[in-house]
């Protein structure tokens, strides 16, 4: 039998200071109770982030917010 897991998903917005605008990214989160392991699945712009976000049934969130969590 395998481990029991929990999975989240998370869509982020990131300041990118060498572009000098927003970028989004979707962050799978693995919770295998010893440790979390964190896998960025992707980046786009907003309108793929609000797609996506939708799709996964969670909130666009700010870098900070989603630092704060861990």
């Amino acid at each position: 039998m395998g481990k029991k897991h929990k999975r989240t998903y998370h869509v982020v917005r990131h300041w990118s200071i060498r572009e000098g605008d927003w970028y989004y990214a979707v962050y799978r989160h693995t919770d295998w109770g010893d440790c979390v392991t964190v896998y960025r699945m992707a980046t786009g712009d907003e309108a793929w982030a609000l797609k996506n976000a939708e799709r996964l049934g969670v909130e666009v969130e700010d870098e900070g917010e989603i630092d704060a969590q861990f």
